[in-house]
């Protein structure tokens, strides 16, 4: 009784408090909000054209504008793929020409059929596969590439599913392959990635206890000098992880900023009950168990759009709710956030309610910037199925006005339409990949970066202009590659970079040399030359060409191969000449370039 009372109560406050419609109004445009549904692949909704044909009629009908579609699950394809097999169950099972994503698209895009509707290929990316008997069919990655699987530190390798592993340079690789061909195959408006994270099963009381594929533990034992396997709560063990997640996306991202710089790249990221708030980011379950950074990503510019899946029972877990809600509008960042409703764990009204809780101000923090709501064929506790849709497109029982009123566009993305910075994509090696190699970019600014497991590194707000490119095993190892790029603004760079130690021109200076100097490796013409003038009392000494950002040092010998002193009293070059007294007969000179 008492909880029904209190219940009564909460419920009245809520929908008082939050009666406005949500969205962003100005007289000088329309509402812009992210209004979105997830449709899952267990249940109807894309395996027909008639299927396709209510999906959308229903979305449009609630108001909603875009659609988070799964179209990878269980490690098979709803879509034309070189890389994963076809889902096999109901309509693609019997119509082999039958393109679930394609007929999808084809419909949301149809003037004639109603309001556009965008649309989100949802792929769960690391795991494949959630019952213990084998997948059927012999192309799936399961059957492929056991070895990819991740392990748990008490070695088995499933728990709820089978899940490959972050940490394996094969699985980067796959993931990324997965997510490119989507992109350039079908002109989606999106791209979600969902799992997208280590395992949360905990198996034998043992916390963090995934990532144990024997190449991966091989990889962080190397790149940390350790002798033994690490143990599950060793802060360089869950940090390694946590760079691994954190460098597929990077790599995806940077990926799609050539394929389809368009498209919306977003994440469903955990924001589990958290216990203690206010928030510390660095206890929460996402960053510190399943290695899950997304609130770096955000800051980082990782990703366009986060989708924090805050599945919380408003009748039960309101300190949850409003404890991430507080969090995510008070540390908002450039990019854009997205409220994940569990429309199934609550009553309409509740859903509703909570979904205008998400678009109000926090004092001087504006609202999320939408709502998404799980799902498309579980979506409300007292009356599942369409009585909820209708209730986001017209007078919800509260009598508070529509939720989804009008038409609402997605918000856009500035850092895509107005782009002054430049993004850069390149790896450290190709038939030898350099692992977790040492990266520094130099030009306009100074920026270190770390490859992933086969070598690639990235950024993607990087100050435009002309950059030096220097990787290394280690930071106290010797140059192994070298490059040169000039970044653009709203431009992905994909500069090849040269092996330090070899000479591509043939004239008889290192590449590493070359870089370092400011010339052109590629070009044998373009090298570093010292000009040497006797004049009567002294020498003087000119380098040709210069590099703005180099110092060029003197150095003079009695013999070609040295030993070589440095004629302090000349001091630098600065890029110019400079003077010496004279020395004896036969002297040596050479110019020590720095950067």
């Amino acid at each position: 009784m008492h909880r029904l009372l209190r219940m009564g109560w909460w419920l009245t406050w809520s929908l008082g408090m939050y009666g406005q419609s949500i969205g962003s109004t100005s007289a000088a445009g329309p509402v812009t909000e992210i209004r979105a549904i997830w449709v899952d692949a267990f249940h109807p909704g894309i395996k027909s054209a008639n299927e396709v044909t209510q999906l959308l009629q229903t979305a449009r009908t609630a108001g909603a504008n875009t659609l988070f579609v799964q179209v990878l699950n269980n490690g098979a394809a709803y879509y034309r793929s070189t890389l994963i097999p076809r889902a096999v169950d109901g309509r693609t099972n019997s119509d082999a020409s039958y393109d679930p994503l394609a007929e999808l698209l084809r419909q949301a895009r149809d003037p004639a059929a109603g309001r556009r509707i965008e649309i989100h290929a949802w792929i769960n990316t690391f795991p494949v596969w959630s019952r213990r008997d084998a997948p059927p069919g012999a192309g799936h990655v399961w059957r492929q590439h056991p070895d990819w699987l991740t392990r748990h530190y008490r070695g088995t390798n499933f728990g709820s599913s089978y899940v490959l592993d972050p940490g394996h340079p094969d699985v980067q690789d796959h993931l990324v392959a997965v997510a490119r061909e989507l992109l350039e195959r079908y002109e989606i408006d999106g791209l979600q990635l969902d799992y997208f994270r280590y395992p949360d099963d905990q198996l034998n009381n043992s916390d963090r206890g995934w990532g144990y594929n024997p190449v991966a533990v091989s990889r962080f034992r190397r790149l940390e000098n350790r002798k033994w396997r690490p143990a599950p709560n060793d802060p360089a063990w869950g940090q390694f992880r946590r760079e691994q997640v954190t460098a597929v996306l990077r790599r995806i991202a940077l990926e799609a900023s050539v394929v389809r710089p368009e498209a919306r790249l977003s994440v469903a990221t955990i924001a589990y009950g958290n216990g203690d708030y206010p928030i510390i980011w660095e206890n929460t379950a996402a960053y510190s168990h399943v290695f899950q950074d997304w609130h770096h990503w955000l800051r980082q510019g990782l990703l366009d759009t986060a989708v924090p899946m805050l599945y919380f029972d408003a009748r039960s877990e309101r300190r949850d709710w409003d404890g991430w809600t507080s969090f995510l509008k008070t540390n908002r960042t450039s990019r854009q956030v997205v409220a994940g409703l569990a429309a199934y764990r609550n009553p309409i009204d509740l859903s509703v309610a909570l979904a205008r809780n998400a678009q109000e101000r926090l004092g001087q923090f504006p609202g999320l910037d939408g709502v998404a709501f799980f799902s498309y064929a579980s979506n409300a506790v007292d009356r599942p199925g369409g009585a909820f849709f209708a209730a986001l497109g017209a007078a919800g029982d509260a009598g508070t006005g529509p939720l989804w009123n009008g038409v609402a566009d997605v918000p856009a993305m500035p850092w895509k339409t107005n782009q002054t910075r430049a993004r850069l994509l390149s790896r450290a090696g190709r038939e030898s990949p350099l692992d977790g190699a040492r990266v520094e970019l130099k030009g306009p600014v100074v920026r270190s970066l770390t490859a992933d497991a086969n070598g690639w590194f990235g950024v993607l707000d990087l100050v435009p202009g002309d950059y030096v490119i220097r990787a290394r095993a280690f930071d106290a190892e010797p140059l192994r590659w070298v490059g040169r790029v000039m970044t653009q603004a709203g431009v992905t760079a994909q500069p090849v970079l040269l092996a330090a130690d070899a000479d591509a021109d043939g004239d008889g200076s290192s590449n590493g040399d070359e870089i370092t100097a400011g010339t052109d490796p590629d070009n044998a013409d373009s090298r570093l030359r010292v000009e040497v003038d006797v004049l009567s009392d002294r020498y003087q000494v000119q380098a040709r060409p210069t590099a703005p950002g180099r110092r060029y040092w003197l150095e003079i010998a009695d013999a070609a191969e040295g030993p070589w002193t440095e004629l302090t009293e000349s001091g630098s070059l600065d890029g110019s000449e400079a003077s010496t007294g004279l020395h004896s007969a036969g002297a040596y000179f050479r110019v020590r370039v720095t950067y």
